[in-house]
């Protein structure tokens, strides 16, 4: 593994960046496949998560390593390829873009749910159910 050479903000940021791209190709098939009643096939998931991580990796692999999520940077530390005292932000960081992706999603989809599920008269049970 070649050495980080960019300043840790940047390299912060850049997993952040590139979990929004993978996490809005992948989590946004459920909202669609609900919307639409189209139920995508094993195929099209798998390519679709594929590209999603492709792409994102090489946007910043360069500049983070793009080590995909947490797990990976964590083993990477263990193993000692990866500095202990960056692992904190990286998975900081990892986790803002997850929910960043999250938000966009809720911000694109969440009124459309919301109706459908108002029209099929579903209503969220109690917690723990």
């Amino acid at each position: 593994m070649a050495a980080q050479t960019s300043p840790l903000p940047a390299r912060c940021l850049a997993e952040a960046r590139r979990h929004i791209p993978a996490r809005l190709l992948r989590l946004r098939r459920r909202p669609r496949r609900i919307l639409t009643g189209n139920l995508a096939g094993l195929w099209q998931v798998a390519v679709v998560w594929a590209v999603a991580i492709m792409v994102a990796t090489y946007v910043v692999g360069g500049v983070s390593g793009a080590h995909i999520n947490p797990a990976i940077t964590l083993a990477l530390a263990v193993w000692g390829r990866f500095a202990w005292r960056d692992v904190v932000f990286y998975a900081a960081f990892q986790f803002v873009g997850a929910f960043a992706a999250a938000a966009m999603l809720f911000f694109l989809f969440g009124s459309f749910l919301a109706e459908k599920e108002a029209v099929q008269a579903r209503r969220p049970g109690p917690a723990g159910e």
